[in-house]
C-alpha cells in the first residue's frame, strides 16, 4: 500500500462520520490537497481502523444527501467530487432489508424504504408517513404517525427489531391508522364536520367508494370506506376482525352472494382451475395451428400414436393444445431437475426418473406418456394457484358488508 501523503497546512478540510449502527457517531477530521484523490481519502480512513466492506459513503453536508461512488471517488480528485474546500462524509454500512408500505387505498400509493435489521415497527411508520403525500400534507398530525401499525402476513408487528419478526429482505408491509386511545377526546358531534374515513382519514366519498357506517360506532369511528374496511378484514391479525367490529364488538351484516359462496367451495375451486387450463390448451392449440406446418402436424400426431385428421380442425386445435402443454411442461419440469440436480452435484431421484421415462418413450417410439404426465403436472399447478384466486375473488365480489346506521350518505351524488 502506497504511503500517505503528510498533511498539508491549507487545502480541503473533509469532516467524516462514522455511524456504526448500534454505537456513538465517530468523528474524524484532516486536511487534503486539491488533487487528491480519493483513493488517499480511503487509505487514510483504513489507517484509522474504517472499514469498507458493506458500508457506504454520503455527502452530509448536502441536503438529500449524495451517495459517493466507489469507482469515481476513488479516480477522481476532491475537487473533481465537489469537496472543495471543505466538505462533511458520513460513512454508514448498506441496508439489510427493502420494505415497501402500502395503505388500504390505491390512491395513496406507497413507498419505499431501505432499513436496517434492528430498527423497530414505530420507526418504519414514522419513515412512511414522512414519505407518503397523503399523511405529509396533514391527514395525520405529525406526533401519531409513530402510532401507526405495520401488518405483515395478518400480524401487526410489534415494538421489536425487524429483523426478528420479517424472515425476508424484501418485503410488504401494509400500513394501518394508530389504534384508539382511552384518552382521546371525546368525538365531536355528527354535524361537527364532515364525515371522514376513521382508517384513512379521507373525507372523499365516491358512488364506487361511499363511506358506510358498518357498526354501532359514533362520532370519529362511524364512517369508513369500503375499500378501507375490506382492506382492513383481509389483513388483520385478529380473524374475528374479519367479521366484527375491534372497538365496539358489533357483528357486521354481511351479504355474501351465490356467486361468492361457490367460489369458496371445493368445486369453485375446481371450476376456475378447468377454466383457466382449458383456455390456455384452446390459445396454445390455435396459435400452433397456424404456425406450425401440416406435415409437421402430422409427424406429431404420429410420434403420439393419434389418429388426429388434418381437415377436421376443432380436433386438431385441442389435440395441438394438449400436446404443446403436456409436453412443454413435462420439459420445463425436466429442465429444472437437471439444472436442480447440477447445482448439488448429484442426480435426484426425480431427474432419474424423467431421463428414465424419456429413455423408455424414445425406444418405443411414444410420446404420450410424457404429455400425461405434463398435463397431471400442470393441473396440479393449476388447481394450487386457482384454489388461492377462487377466495380472493370470493372475497372482492362476494362479501359485501352492509350500512347499519341507515341515513342519508353526504357527498354522494
Amino acid at each position: 500500500m502506497a504511503a500517505l501523503p503528510p498533511e498539508p497546512a491549507e487545502g480541503c478540510t473533509l469532516r467524516v462520520e462514522v455511524q456504526a449502527r448500534g454505537a456513538a457517531p465517530r468523528h474524524l477530521q484532516r486536511i487534503f490537497d486539491g488533487d487528491d484523490t480519493g483513493a488517499v481519502v480511503l487509505r487514510w480512513l483504513g489507517g484509522e481502523g474504517c472499514t469498507f466492506d458493506g458500508w457506504r459513503m454520503f455527502r452530509g453536508d448536502v441536503h438529500p444527501e449524495e451517495w459517493l461512488k466507489a469507482r469515481p471517488f476513488i479516480t477522481n480528485t476532491l475537487q473533481a467530487s465537489g469537496l472543495w474546500p471543505s466538505a462533511r462524509i458520513v460513512l454508514r454500512p448498506l441496508p439489510t432489508h427493502t420494505v415497501t408500505i402500502r395503505t388500504a387505498r390505491e390512491s395513496d400509493g406507497e413507498t419505499l424504504l431501505e432499513c436496517y435489521a434492528d430498527e423497530t415497527a414505530p420507526q418504519l411508520a414514522r419513515r412512511a408517513c414522512e414519505k407518503l403525500p397523503t399523511f405529509r400534507e396533514g391527514r395525520l398530525q405529525a406526533r401519531d404517525w409513530a402510532r401507526c401499525r405495520l401488518v405483515h402476513a395478518g400480524k401487526v408487528l410489534e415494538d421489536r427489531p425487524l429483523g426478528d419478526q420479517v424472515a425476508h429482505r424484501e418485503v410488504t408491509l401494509f400500513l394501518a391508522p394508530p389504534p384508539p386511545t382511552p384518552d382521546r377526546p371525546p368525538p365531536p358531534a355528527e354535524d361537527g364536520g364532515p364525515p371522514t374515513c376513521r382508517i384513512c382519514y379521507s373525507e372523499e366519498n365516491a358512488r364506487e367508494d361511499p363511506l358506510i357506517s358498518p357498526c354501532l360506532c359514533t362520532g370519529t369511528m362511524r364512517h369508513v370506506h369500503v375499500s378501507c374496511l375490506n382492506a382492513w378484514r383481509a389483513a388483520a391479525p385478529d380473524a374475528r376482525s374479519s367479521f366484527r367490529c375491534d372497538q365496539c364488538r358489533y357483528n357486521y351484516r354481511i351479504e355474501r352472494t351465490r356467486v361468492a359462496a361457490f367460489l369458496q367451495t371445493q368445486r369453485g375451486a375446481l371450476a376456475v382451475a378447468f377454466t383457466v387450463l382449458g383456455v390456455v390448451v384452446l390459445v396454445a392449440g390455435y396459435a400452433s395451428l397456424l404456425v406450425v406446418p401440416p406435415a409437421k402436424r402430422l409427424r406429431l400426431y404420429r410420434w403420439l400414436r393419434l389418429r388426429t385428421r388434418v381437415d377436421r380442425k376443432v380436433e386438431e386445435v385441442v389435440t395441438l393444445g394438449l400436446a404443446c402443454v403436456g409436453l412443454g411442461m413435462f420439459g420445463t419440469y425436466a429442465c429444472l431437475e437437471l439444472l436442480a440436480a447440477r447445482h448439488f452435484g448429484r442426480p435426484t431421484p426425480a431427474a432419474l426418473l424423467a431421463v428414465w421415462v424419456a429413455a423408455e418413450v424414445r425406444d418405443a417410439k411414444r410420446g404420450r406418456a410424457l404429455a400425461v404426465v405434463g398435463l397431471w403436472m400442470a393441473g396440479q399447478a393449476t388447481w394450487r394457484g386457482a384454489f388461492h384466486a377462487a377466495r380472493v375473488l370470493a372475497q372482492r365480489i362476494g362479501d359485501r358488508v352492509l350500512d347499519v346506521q341507515a341515513g342519508p350518505s353526504p357527498g354522494v351524488p
